[in-house]
């Protein structure tokens, strides 16, 4: 049996797959980008969707497997302690017809043992990801979060029978203290969190943040921006605790431009860094960068060129090409971002200017899927390189100055 493993995302980081392939291999798993086409018998594409690692050599990642000659799909967790170079198999998350869409992309694990597959259903782990059971909730789970055993969720709780993308949904945060065992409603909710049932629905396509937290009891949760009555800017709403749910303060976070979703990332230093982005098209998606040294009273937003270039204007800014995935924040100057058709970008002034990494990660095609730091020096990139569509987990130790790369295979 031939198994292909592969690296891709579609438009703001969602997976996406081909099938087919242009070479093969006998000591491991390929790792060339398959072309669209039919598959041969007995042909296996695994995609390594999505990692959660505790530092830069251990994690979980996990994995979409589509026999060729099969209408079930799979999906598996697999661990590594080697930095994604080998993942050894554990256990099965989910089955579901091909032809329908996952119950759940994104992952999150403590150190314990516990994991969560979540959006829009949830998937628990309790043995380190040997074993998966379902469990249910009223709502669509677009944020789960873990801090030793304590864990945070997110759901949007749309009417039922909804209909309309432009519904508000109740957000509601949900509290373990279990590692997930069993889960209690914060202790009070903030005030006003909705959603709309479109952004749910698309949600993680959007690039969406809605949970990020800064300690076992602080966290900060976000909406959806709205636009204002004129339609040319927008804001998100923003709510922090301090006191685990207890009290909530709410602040806004300025897009600077009309904008469809937000990813928020919460730097060591206490610095938060927001990208906004607009309506994509062609692989393009109009973006801007917002940042708080305050704790989100008040915001530095950069809104570069785009399309018809303004007077003022002298070129249109990489941040502008790919689409939203996610950011990760290493301080109020320098963040990073991944997403669909997205090269690896950074910026190291603030998100005045974007420049993509080189060597380059990414690109037009597979994109980037996820950016993450450890602390203010060494992070993973889960991608492939730029020139040969190659799949890769990359890794620097000098804040994205340099970067070494491992092709995952698994077992």
């Amino acid at each position: 049996m031939l198994v292909v493993i592969v690296v891709s995302a579609g438009c703001g980081g969602s997976p996406s797959l081909s099938a087919g392939s242009t070479s093969t291999s006998t000591s491991r798993a390929q790792t060339t980008v398959p072309v669209t086409g039919a598959t041969g018998a007995g042909q296996v594409t695994t995609t390594l969707d999505r990692i959660a690692f505790f530092n830069p050599r251990q994690g979980y990642g996990l994995f979409d497997k589509r026999p060729s000659n099969s209408s079930s799909c799979q999906s598996f967790i697999a661990k590594t302690t080697d930095g994604g170079a080998h993942f050894t198999h554990l256990g099965t998350v989910d089955t579901w017809p091909c032809a329908s869409s996952r119950s759940a992309t994104s992952l999150a694990f403590d150190n314990h043992g516990d994991g969560f597959v979540y959006g829009p259903k949830l998937f628990v782990t309790h043995n380190g990801g040997v074993t998966w059971h379902p469990d249910a909730q009223p709502g669509t789970v677009t944020a789960v979060a873990a801090i030793g055993y304590s864990v945070w969720m997110v759901e949007g709780v749309c009417p039922s029978g909804v209909s309309s993308p432009a519904t508000t949904c109740p957000l509601q945060l949900l509290e373990s203290s279990n590692g997930g065992r069993t889960w209690a409603p914060s202790p009070s909710q903030p005030s006003g969190a909705n959603a709309s049932a479109g952004a749910l629905t698309l949600e993680p396509a959007l690039g969406q943040s809605w949970l990020v937290r800064a300690s076992s009891s602080a966290a900060y949760l976000l909406s959806n921006p709205t636009r204002t009555q004129n339609g040319s800017a927008s804001s998100a709403p923003l709510w922090y605790t301090s006191n685990g749910g207890s009290s909530w303060t709410t602040e806004e976070l300025p897009c600077g431009q009309g904008a469809l979703s937000v990813a928020l990332s919460l730097a060591p230093d206490g610095s938060l860094t927001a990208v906004c982005a607009s309506e994509p098209s062609a692989g393009a998606q109009p973006k801007s960068t917002s940042v708080s040294r305050d704790g989100g009273r008040t915001w530095a937003i950069h809104t570069p060129c785009f399309g018809s270039v303004p007077t003022q204007c002298t070129n249109s800014s990489p941040l502008n090409f790919g689409y939203l995935g996610s950011i990760d924040s290493v301080s109020a100057g320098t963040t990073f971002l991944v997403g669909g058709r997205s090269e690896l970008l950074v910026t190291r002034d603030g998100g005045k200017q974007w420049q993509p990494i080189e060597p380059l990660i990414g690109g037009t095609g597979s994109g980037t899927k996820q950016v993450i730091f450890f602390n203010g020096y060494d992070g993973v990139v889960l991608g492939v390189h730029s020139s040969t569509e190659e799949p890769a987990i990359w890794s620097t130790t000098d804040i994205g100055f340099h970067w070494s790369k491992v092709v995952p295979s698994v077992n």
